[in-house]
C-alpha cells in the first residue's frame, strides 16, 4: 500500500517541485481592487514584458446593472499575449468562469448595503525551460465572498502551454506515461 501511494504521489511532487524551481515568475501590476469600487480606466492594462500583458476587468451581474445595483461582482486579471492560441484558452477559462458565476453563485448571493458578494481572481504567469520544451504555466487563483465578514472559497485553475500555445497535460510535460502517473495526473488535476 504503501509503495503504490509513494508512486502515486512521487510523480506528483516532482513535478510540483519542477515547475516551481525551474519557473521565473513574471513581474506583475500590483491592483488592489475592492468589491465595491472597479479600477480606474488608467489601471486596465498594464505591460508585463515576456509576450503578455495582464487586461484588468470588473464585471457586475446580472448583466446591465452597474456597482449600486449589482448583486454580485467579478473582478478578474487575464493575461492577453501575443500568440492567439494561447489568448484562446484565457478566453474558454473566462467564458467557463462567467458560466460558473450565473448559474452557482448568482443565485446564492444577497448583497447588503455595504458589501457586493463576489469573486475575485488573482493571476500568475510562469515560464519553465524544460527538456521537452518552453512551457507557460497561468495560474488563476479564485477567492469567491458571499459575506462582508464570511470565510472566502478559494480555488485554483492551471492551465499549461507549449511555445505554440497547445494546452498540455501532466504527462506530457513530465514525460511520464505509466498508469501511476496518469493516476497521479488525474489526482493533481482535482
Amino acid at each position: 500500500m504503501r509503495k503504490a501511494l509513494f508512486a502515486i504521489i512521487s510523480p506528483v511532487l516532482a513535478a510540483a517541485l519542477l515547475f516551481s524551481a525551474c519557473a521565473k515568475p513574471a513581474e506583475q501590476p500590483v491592483t488592489d481592487v475592492t468589491a465595491t469600487e472597479a479600477p480606474a480606466p488608467e489601471e486596465t492594462a498594464a505591460i508585463c514584458g515576456d509576450g503578455y500583458t495582464v487586461e484588468v476587468k470588473t464585471v457586475y451581474y446580472p448583466e446591465g446593472s452597474d456597482k449600486d445595483t449589482a448583486k454580485f461582482m467579478l473582478a478578474l486579471q487575464l493575461p492577453v499575449f501575443e500568440n492567439t492560441a494561447m489568448n484562446e484558452a484565457i478566453t474558454e477559462y473566462e467564458d467557463e468562469l462567467n458560466t460558473r458565476i450565473t448559474s452557482e453563485q448568482l443565485p446564492l448571493s444577497e448583497r447588503t448595503d455595504s458589501f457586493i458578494p463576489n469573486t475575485k481572481v488573482e493571476l500568475s504567469v510562469f515560464r519553465a525551460e524544460l527538456p521537452q520544451g518552453e512551457y507557460t504555466n497561468i495560474m488563476f487563483t479564485e477567492t469567491v465572498s458571499f459575506l462582508e465578514d464570511g470565510e472566502s472559497e478559494h480555488a485554483r485553475h492551471l492551465i499549461v502551454m507549449d511555445s505554440d500555445g497547445n494546452e498540455q497535460s501532466l504527462a506530457s510535460v513530465s514525460g511520464l506515461y505509466s498508469p501511476e502517473d496518469t493516476v497521479a495526473q488525474q489526482i493533481w488535476n482535482i
